[in-house]
């Protein structure tokens, strides 16, 4: 697996790798009209450019030299107190079972030391099978939290985190 920091010049790609991982992961979990709606939020050319520009943001495409690109990471330094979340984290259903999602968040706990934090934490929706990934590879629950997307969404989630002294 290449960690490939991301630049606008991948803004379709991401968009791509968004639309078919979020249908894998969130078809049965979130309605269709939620869906739709995050993507547009989240992933739209504007809103990736925002990201991509952002000092504190670094956006990686995931990559398998034999396939390509099959998945993403965003990470945000310093979010709170010497900590470093990571803001997205998916795979398609391809690349899943295969080690590459504890590569690609030890490779985010890497990222993290380098930036002077001493915790990853990440959100994950609460009906979400990843939960139990995180929790096998060491992260734990820190809190649950509901927060309100607009448009009558919200985000139904744990908040997730690793010290990373035990790392």
């Amino acid at each position: 697996m290449v960690f490939q920091r991301a630049q606008p010049s991948s803004i379709p790609l991401l968009a791509e790798l968004a639309r078919k991982s979020w249908q894998q992961a969130y078809t049965g979990i979130l309605s269709q009209e939620q869906i739709s709606y995050m993507l547009e939020l989240l992933y739209s050319p504007p809103a990736l450019l925002r990201l991509l520009e952002s000092s504190s943001m670094e956006y990686y495409l995931l990559v398998d030299p034999a396939r390509g690109a099959e998945g993403f990471l965003l990470l945000e330094h310093g979010a709170e107190n010497l900590s470093t979340k990571i803001h997205r984290l998916y795979l398609l259903d391809l690349a899943k079972g295969s080690g590459k999602g504890r590569s690609a968040v030890a490779f985010a706990a890497h990222r993290a030391l380098e930036a002077g934090s001493l915790r990853i934490t990440l959100n994950v929706n609460r009906h979400n099978p990843a939960k139990q990934f995180y929790e096998h590879i060491g992260l734990k629950v820190l809190k649950e939290e509901c927060i309100d997307i607009g448009a009558g969404f919200v985000m139904d989630d744990f908040v997730l985190g690793m010290d990373l002294m035990k790392v």
